[in-house]
């Protein structure tokens, strides 16, 4: 090569592969240092827009389990307001059963009826219980079913259905809506009438503990399909997040080869830059005088 003063081609080519071998380091760095394969839509456009798709999927998939954790909340709780009213009637057949011994004096009588009411009151109120001011217990006015979305298109749904107590009016009669005595919920009733009324006595009292019995089996199946239903989406999100990683993660072990490698060429590039950058000095050894 023959020895030239306006043109250095060997320090141009250095100067060239320096450039890349420089941004080449900076992109390894720039992969290293925000974990993320696409530092920008250039490094995968494909893979880029697969990757935007994906972890919006990701965030759906996250929030329907959130919804269906919110239901499954909501028919736990449905269960335990079941459990309280399960035992206020195991408490209140009781009561009618001792009120039928023949030893109990009127006042004996008269004490297990206060007893009574009391937990008649409790029961009363135990109806009244909400989720978030959702009713879990279906006793008076419209029973408007809740409907989950099982997918994130909404097209899976299945319906929660608030317990409905009625269908028998033992229910009503027990917490006050229509009983057959006069007064309102609290009014002590006499025992005479409590025995004597076939909706208080312990044959009603197993029809109603059935009915009790029922609606708990139902809870815990809709309880049962939602805890499916939540283990089923939390894996398609772990399969979702794989696939987003295996498109947008760092490959850490070898994005760190390349970042040594392109070190190594930054600094080769550098020296080799600076020696051809030197080499004008033999032109000018040449034209001194």
């Amino acid at each position: 090569m023959l020895p030239t003063i306006q043109t250095n081609n060997a320090a141009t080519n250095a100067a060239h592969n320096l450039s890349k071998a420089s941004a080449l380091q900076a992109q390894s760095m720039a992969r290293l240092s925000s974990g993320s394969r696409l530092v920008a839509p250039a490094d995968d456009a494909a893979g880029t827009a697969v990757h935007i798709k994906t972890s919006a999927a990701i965030r759906r998939q996250g929030a329907i389990m959130s919804n269906i954790s919110s239901a499954l909340s909501l028919m736990q709780t449905q269960a335990a307001s079941l459990n309280a009213i399960s035992g206020h009637l195991s408490r209140m057949s009781e009561l009618t059963v001792l009120m039928q011994d023949v030893t109990k004096s009127t006042e004996d009588l008269d004490n297990y009826m206060t007893e009574f009411n009391e937990v008649r009151q409790e029961m009363g109120r135990a109806f009244e219980d909400k989720f978030n001011g959702t009713d879990l217990l279906f006793y008076q006015g419209a029973n408007a079913p809740l409907t989950v979305f099982l997918d994130e298109g909404g097209l899976q749904t299945m319906t929660l259905s608030k317990s409905n107590f009625s269908s028998n009016s033992g229910w009503a009669t027990l917490v006050g809506a229509t009983k057959p005595y006069a007064g309102t919920l609290g009014v002590t009733d006499s025992p005479a009438s409590l025995i004597d009324e076939a909706v208080w006595g312990s044959s009603s009292f197993q029809v109603l503990t059935q009915d009790l019995a029922t609606l708990m089996a139902e809870n815990g199946a809709t309880q049962s399909r939602l805890e499916f239903a939540l283990e089923a989406v939390r894996h398609q999100k772990l399969n979702f997040e794989e696939a987003a990683s295996r498109i947008g993660d760092t490959d850490v072990s070898a994005e760190t080869t390349r970042l040594a490698r392109s070190n190594i060429l930054v600094q080769s590039s550098a020296s080799a830059l600076r020696q051809a950058n030197e080499s004008g000095n033999v032109v000018l050894k040449l034209i001194q005088v």
